[in-house]
C-alpha cells in the first residue's frame, strides 16, 4: 500500500515537471499569460507531490496536527493546479494549434503565384 501511494505521488511530481518544462517550449505560439499559468500549474503540482512524499515518509514522526496541515496544503495546491488547467482548457489556449509548430506560409505564396489573371 505504501508503494502504491509513492508511485502516484511520483507521477504527480513528474506531471508537474512536464508542465513546467512545457511552459518554456520554443515551438509554442501561445500567449505569454498561458505559458505563465502552465508554469504555475506545474509548480503547484510539483509542490503538492513533494508535500505528499513528506506526508508518507515522515508520517510516523509527525503529530496529527502537522499531518492535517500537510493534507490541507496538499489539497489547496491540488485545487490550484486543477483551477489553472481548467482555465487554460476553457480559454482554448491548450489547443494543438497554439502549441504546435507554426506552419510555413510557402504553400499560400505558391498558390497565390499560380493564379493568373486573363485580361
Amino acid at each position: 500500500m505504501f508503494w502504491e501511494y509513492s508511485k502516484l505521488i511520483l507521477i504527480e511530481i513528474g506531471v508537474g515537471l512536464v508542465l513546467m518544462i512545457g511552459a518554456f517550449s520554443k515551438k509554442s505560439s501561445a500567449v505569454r499569460w498561458a505559458k505563465r499559468i502552465l508554469f504555475f500549474a506545474g509548480l503547484s503540482g510539483l509542490i503538492s507531490g513533494v508535500l505528499g512524499m513528506i506526508k508518507i515518509y515522515y508520517s510516523s514522526t509527525m503529530t496529527a496536527r502537522h499531518l492535517n496541515l500537510l493534507a490541507h496544503y496538499k489539497t489547496l495546491l491540488g485545487g490550484l493546479t486543477l483551477g489553472f488547467l481548467i482555465t487554460l482548457f476553457a480559454s482554448g489556449e491548450l489547443s494543438k494549434k497554439k502549441w504546435s509548430k507554426p506552419k510555413s506560409k510557402n504553400n499560400e505564396e505558391t498558390k497565390s503565384n499560380n493564379i493568373t489573371i486573363n485580361e
